[in-house]
């Protein structure tokens, strides 16, 4: 049984029944047995009731008055593998959650009507009833304080209704080992450091627009009102790609509790050219300052500074696409290959 805690759910996947194999010996009261035998269930036998039958319920510890789900309605899941019955359920029942988290949940269980039944004689001298066509009308999830002598109980009680006085129907219970994989506290983590990432972009973009708002006064000096503007405007809808509008991504394999990063493409300057932000923010702004009549035309422009030597192509007035970047100190005659255009 694997249980897997949500903040508000509670998943349980499971075998509630084996096919095609004994049990331990239970005792029973049908007409063939009369006390006690070992019981297996021959494979097909869950397949064909789940057939005929529209809705099969979910109960707690087989009390009619506690249903938290049903194949009807979703919350349940059945089928008959080689294996056995395999079951799935998504419970939303607040007591049920509560006894996941402590720990309660001891195994599956379920009810049928038993229609055939063979037997057969064993050396050891139990003989073993072999139940061929049942009617499951419902699946139980056990919790502690109905856990079985051992695994294979045989519970037998009377069906109410006038007309059922001799319809015996009969309960079994699979007692499991619970593998139970709490998922909230990495939800709380995941939602907190998402909280923070989302906070500290937006304080570094507060930073930046206030950054922008100073240089635009010296862009004005050098550049004049309008271009300065543009310059100013194309930095701050950069900046809220970055900061606010990037796509955000999430490695669970970085760190402790893993690492929000923005998909925005942002931090590089071009296909093979690494520049970070503000390199990149820094270049452009020289570039607009020294040739603000460069177009977009497709030519590839050369920009020379006191360490390094730029390869780029204009895509608007401020916004550069960098195709090339060398240190001059000891790549002279590269630069001297590379050098066309302005």
């Amino acid at each position: 049984m694997k249980i897997e805690i949500r903040s508000d759910s509670v998943v349980i996947d499971g075998y509630v029944n084996a096919v095609g194999r004994d049990s331990r010996p239970i005792l029973t009261g049908s007409e063939l047995f009369h006390g006690k035998c070992v019981e297996q269930v021959r494979p097909g036998t869950f397949r064909r009731s789940l057939e005929k039958r529209e809705n099969v319920e979910l109960l707690l510890n087989h009390n009619k008055n506690r249903h938290i789900g049903s194949t009807e309605s979703g919350e349940l899941t059945l089928a008959e593998d080689n294996i056995g019955l395999k079951a799935h359920a998504v419970v939303t029942d607040a007591e049920v959650i509560e006894k996941a988290r402590g720990g309660k949940i001891s195994g599956w269980s379920f009810g049928m009507f038993v229609k055939k039944e063979e037997k057969e004689e064993r050396a050891e001298g139990i003989p073993r009833r072999i139940l061929t066509d049942i009617d499951m009308f419902e699946v139980s999830l056990i919790d502690d304080t109905m856990i079985p002598c051992y695994a294979g109980t045989s519970v037998e009680c009377r069906a109410e209704g006038e007309n059922m006085n001799n319809i015996v129907y009969e309960t079994r219970t699979q007692e499991d080992r619970a593998e139970i994989i709490n998922t909230e506290n990495f939800q709380m983590r995941f939602e907190k450091l998402k909280a923070g990432y989302l906070s500290d972009m937006r304080k570094r973009h507060f930073e930046e627009r206030t950054l922008y708002l100073k240089e635009l006064d010296r862009d004005i000096d050098i550049l004049g009102y309008d271009l300065a503007k543009k310059l100013y405007d194309r930095r701050i809808w950069e900046a809220e790609q970055k900061y606010l509008k990037a796509e955000l991504r999430f490695n669970p394999n970085h760190g402790k509790d893993g690492k929000f990063t923005s998909g925005n493409g942002l931090t590089s300057g071009g296909k093979g050219v690494k520049m970070t932000y503000k390199e990149r923010k820094r270049v452009s702004s020289q570039i607009a300052t020294d040739f603000p009549n460069l177009k977009a035309d497709g030519k590839e422009y050369n920009y020379i500074t006191r360490n390094h030597f730029y390869q780029f192509k204009v895509k608007e007035f401020g916004l550069y696409h960098f195709t090339n970047k060398m240190e001059i100190n000891g790549n002279e005659d590269k630069i001297k290959k590379h050098k066309k255009g302005r």
